[in-house]
């Protein structure tokens, strides 16, 4: 099995390692933070007109994320220990 390609990056005090690329069936972007929890990238989904039924299309019952695209970046925000961080591709 291919070694997943995680590039390891620091903002502030903070290690985490991310995929440039698709890899080991996780999304470009995803995020591995210090704990090991995975943070997926950006999901490739369709324009959602009407949000219950684009929601539950998607994402049936299963717990999902809010992603806001703010001048072009998506950003996804998470909580490492006391702090909240905002990840972009």
């Amino acid at each position: 099995m291919a070694q997943i390609p995680w590039e390891t990056h620091k903002w502030r005090s903070l290690v985490y390692a991310r995929l440039a690329d698709d890899a080991g069936g996780l999304p470009r972007g995803s995020v591995r933070l210090p704990d090991g929890r995975i943070i997926y990238g950006y999901p490739r989904i369709g324009r959602i007109l009407h949000l219950k039924e684009g929601l539950r299309e998607h994402f049936g019952d299963a717990p999902f994320w809010v992603e806001e695209k703010v001048d072009g970046y998506n950003v996804r925000f998470v909580r490492v220990g006391r702090r909240i961080v905002g990840f972009s591709r």
